[in-house]
C-alpha cells in the first residue's frame, strides 16, 4: 500500500510540474472535452426549442396554382382534371376556387 501511495505522490507531482510548465496545453484540453460533453446538451437544447415552430409546420406539401384572370371556370376544371390525371399517385387532392368564392374569402379577411 505504501508503495501505491508513493506512486500516486510521484504522479501527481509530474502532473503539477506539466501543468505549471505548460498551462495553455492543460487549459486546451479542458475546453476541448467541455465541449465534447456540451455538445449533446446542446443539440437536445435545440430540438426542444425548436419543437413549437416544427408543431404548426404542415407535412404535406401543397402547391397553389394561379390561372390567368381572363381564364373561365371551365378551363380551370380542364386543368384540375389534367393534374388529377396526370400525377394520379402522387397527388392526394385537387380543390379547385372560383373567382367568386376568392373574393368573398378576401373580403373576409
Amino acid at each position: 500500500m505504501k508503495q501505491w501511495l508513493e506512486h500516486q505522490r510521484y504522479a501527481l507531482a509530474v502532473t503539477w510540474r506539466r501543468l505549471i510548465g505548460q498551462p495553455f496545453s492543460f487549459l486546451a484540453n479542458v475546453v476541448v472535452i467541455a465541449l465534447a460533453l456540451m455538445l449533446p446538451l446542446l443539440g437536445a437544447a435545440i430540438l426542444i426549442s425548436v419543437q413549437p415552430v416544427t408543431q404548426h409546420v404542415s407535412a404535406n406539401p401543397s402547391l397553389t396554382v394561379f390561372m390567368q384572370p381572363t381564364a373561365s371556370l371551365e378551363q380551370a376544371e380542364r386543368t384540375a382534371d389534367q393534374i388529377r390525371q396526370a400525377n394520379n399517385p402522387s397527388v392526394t387532392e385537387v380543390l379547385l376556387i372560383s373567382k367568386t368564392e376568392a373574393f368573398e374569402a378576401a373580403a373576409k379577411q
